[in-house]
């Protein structure tokens, strides 16, 4: 019996120890696992530590460029605030170009205005010049008699005409002499365009005498414009000019060639003269700009 009570005492020492020992091997290999999860965390950790560092430093990294950022920043709008009186002049002198453009374009216009006119009065100049010397041709032989004077320009041609080559003296009636002598005035004066026509009358320094023709011309104004009047009126009622293109004036005795001291000399002074202008609302406009 005690034998029996002494085994079955020692299987269960046994049995205690077998329980222990593999509680110790159970607990063993929990902290074998524990182990190995401590060293994963501190791997983990040790990870973490490594790329907190990292990001530290790229973050002290990107402090340094945002702070090199901010100073050129800085920098730019100082320049900037120093360079915008230069802006402003660029901006001021591009205004200033469009506005010389402009004008540029305006003058160009103008130029090209103004070249058509001179080109028109070139040729209006020239037109004179040409029916200046016709009219010289067709009096060539009155001109060398010193019976009528021409002298013409670009700008006029001016025929003066003695007493006797139209008129009789202290007569207002146009001699048949006279009249031929307007037909060939006539015949040039057609040609000629965009024209003012001035009849002028001139008297010498005598009063009128005769009491009849004193009754219709009471000074030498009245005589001196009625002589202008009728070769006016020739020359539209009978030789077709346009009565629009001619005027007719007289002088009396206020603006003689001669001085009034000798008959001869006032007999010269007695005269009608046709002045041949550019017509002034066309031509000589465009020559005054």
């Amino acid at each position: 019996m005690l034998q029996s009570e002494k085994k079955s005492g020692e299987e269960l020492l046994n049995e205690k120890i077998k329980n222990l020992t593999d509680i110790n091997t159970a607990n063993e290999a929990r902290l074998k696992e524990k182990d190995d999860s401590i060293q994963k965390l501190e791997e983990i950790v040790k990870k973490l530590t490594d790329d907190n560092l990292k990001l530290a430093m790229e973050l002290e990294q990107k402090k340094q460029e945002i702070e090199k950022i901010s100073q050129d920043v800085k920098a730019q709008e100082t320049a900037f605030k120093a360079s915008a009186p230069q802006l402003q002049n660029i901006q001021n002198l591009e205004n200033k170009v469009q506005e010389l453009e402009k004008s540029l374009a305006e003058k160009n216009k103008e130029i090209a205005t103004l070249k058509e006119q001179v080109a028109e009065l070139k040729k209006f100049q020239e037109e004179m010049e040409k029916n200046g010397e016709k009219i010289k041709e067709a009096f060539k032989n009155e001109i060398k008699k010193g019976e009528i004077i021409v002298e013409h320009s670009v700008k006029k041609i001016q025929v003066v005409m003695m007493e006797q080559v139209l008129f009789r003296k202290s007569e207002i009636s146009l001699t048949p002499q006279g009249e031929k002598v307007l037909k060939k005035v006539a015949a040039i004066l057609k040609d000629v365009s965009d024209k003012e026509i001035f009849i002028v009358g001139h008297a010498d320094s005598d009063p009128v005498k005769d009491p009849i023709i004193k009754k219709i011309f009471p000074t030498n104004w009245e005589f001196s414009v009625m002589r202008a009047v009728m070769v006016v009126r020739y020359l539209t009622e009978i030789l077709d000019l346009k009565p629009s293109t001619l005027t007719a004036a007289g002088c009396s005795y206020y603006k003689p060639i001669m001085p009034e001291t000798s008959e001869k000399n006032k007999s010269v002074n007695r005269r009608t003269e046709i002045l041949i202008f550019p017509k002034f609302d066309k031509v000589a406009k465009k020559e005054e700009k």
